[in-house]
């Protein structure tokens, strides 16, 4: 099943989040089951979303971000806790409003 992803990354700038990204994915190549990526500015920070194909996919994906973060200069404990808290806000919010992926 098809799952959105949204990540605000408070205090982040885009020259973090590009090297971030330059570290995860080198061969700038959508990463196995990307549908859709945007990111960009947002009030104190950066802002992501993503549409996967499956949350596996999603995930496997993200266990490559602490070494991004740590090769970027980075905490990968702080960006993996923002990504937990996002998830877990958009899932509340997924499941209460009984969106369903087609």
């Amino acid at each position: 099943m098809a799952v959105g992803i949204r990540i605000k990354l408070a205090g982040v700038t885009q020259e973090q989040f590009d090297g971030v990204h330059d570290q995860i994915n080198r061969e700038r190549t959508p990463p196995k089951g990307l549908l859709f990526h945007a990111s960009g500015p947002i009030d104190g920070g950066w802002g992501i979303i993503d549409f996967w194909e499956s949350r596996e996919d999603f995930d496997t994906f993200a266990a490559r971000f602490p070494e991004g973060m740590a090769a970027a200069g980075g905490t990968p404990e702080r960006f993996g806790a923002l990504v937990k808290q996002e998830l877990a806000r958009w899932t509340r919010v997924v499941d209460a409003a009984g969106i369903k992926a087609d």
